[in-house]
This record gives C-alpha cells, structure tokens and sequence, in this order.
C-alpha cells in the first residue's frame, strides 16, 4: 500500500512542477505581449501619454501559415518571424522609385533603434517581379530584407490579411508583432517617422524579441 501511496504522491509532484513550468513559460513569453497590446491600445498608462501614429490592426489578423519563395531562390514562411518585430512592405509586380524609398525606410528605422536593431526584421512582399538587374544591385545594399516573390494567387493568402485586403494593400507598411499577427499598418505616403516612433514605444513596453 504504501508503494503505491508513493506512487501516487511522485506522480502527482511530476504534474505540480509541470504545471509550474507551464505557468513560468506562460509569464515569461505571454505577459509581455499581453502587456504591450494594453499599453498600446492604452497610452495613458505610460509616463508621458500618447497616441498611436498608424492605424491598428483589428482584430488580430495572423500571417498565414504558408510557405512563400524568395528572389533569392530561398523561402519564407511564419516561423521566420517568431520571436521578431517585423516591418512588412506590400508591393505589386515592380519596385518604382517610392517602393525604393520604403525598402530604405525599413532599412534606417532598424538601424534608428540602436541597440534593439536586431530585434527587428525586414520583409517585402510582391505579386510578382520579372528578373531585373539594377533592382538585385539596388538590394545589395539592403542586406537580411526577404524580397517574397510569386504570382497573385500564391501570395493572395497574405493579402487577404493586410489592411486594406488583396491588391489594396499595395504600397501599404505594416508592423508584425513576435507572434506573427499584423498590429500596426501606414499609408504609402504617411513618413517614416510616425513608423519609428510606434516601433520604439512598442520595444519600449515590451521587452519580449529577438529570441528572448
């Protein structure tokens, strides 16, 4: 009898320090992000109260599960964000002069949070883009950016999540948070600025990226 008792009792101290793990990881890993969602969608309850620049995704609208080719013959799916803030560019089938002008953006905000740079990933996503010489040269200088190449009907999946959806969405910059839901999205016109200052309240209240 008292084998079983035993038994029993290391059997159920096996659950109680799972279950302590599990509330650890929950801690660790969810109160951070729970807690920048409220600050952001509650400034007041900053120091110094202030609003959101770009308009908020609501609600949740998740990166789709898929897997996507890059230009450079490589892939990109969801889990590439895991753990990473991420700026998301939608482009058409071609990159004119402002779809330069934002791969440079998302390039100097990263470099502009200093040490939480490497917290920050980079990502442009096309319907289509035909081989073209000057633009692999022009990305050269952009180094970690994922250029996601394809056709309307292979990325139509995560337009249909942007803000607006589908073809819409064109020129539009979007911030993912490090659980891969679109938070935050800008117009083809508003600055980098507004951009920059969301991102640096949002590592400001939540310390949870980059592996973390």
């Amino acid at each position: 009898m008292s084998g079983d008792s035993d038994s029993d009792n290391g059997g159920n101290s096996r659950k109680g320090s799972g279950a302590k793990q599990l509330l650890v990881l929950l801690t660790v890993f969810g109160l951070p992000m729970l807690g920048a969602w409220v600050l952001y969608l509650n400034p007041g309850l900053l120091p110094s109260s202030r609003s959101n620049l770009g308009e908020l995704v609501q609600p949740v609208h998740p990166i789709p599960d898929q897997i996507f080719s890059t230009i450079d013959g490589g892939s990109f799916s969801r889990a590439d964000l895991d753990g990473y803030w991420t700026l998301m560019l939608s482009e058409g089938d071609s990159c004119d002069e402002p779809c330069r002008k934002r791969i440079y953006d998302m390039r100097q905000i990263r470099k502009a949070m200093a040490e939480n740079h490497g917290e920050i990933r980079r990502v442009v996503i096309f319907s289509s883009l035909s081989p073209a010489t000057d633009f692999s040269k022009f990305m050269e200088q952009f180094g970690g950016t994922k250029v996601v190449v394809g056709d309307a009907q292979s990325v139509a999946p995560l337009r249909e999540q942007f803000v607006p959806a589908g073809e819409s969405s064109i020129g539009h910059l979007y911030i993912v948070d490090p659980m891969g839901n679109l938070m935050m999205h800008y117009l083809p016109e508003q600055p980098s600025k507004d951009v920059l200052s969301d991102m640096e309240l949002l590592l400001k209240v939540n310390k949870w990226g980059g592996g973390h």
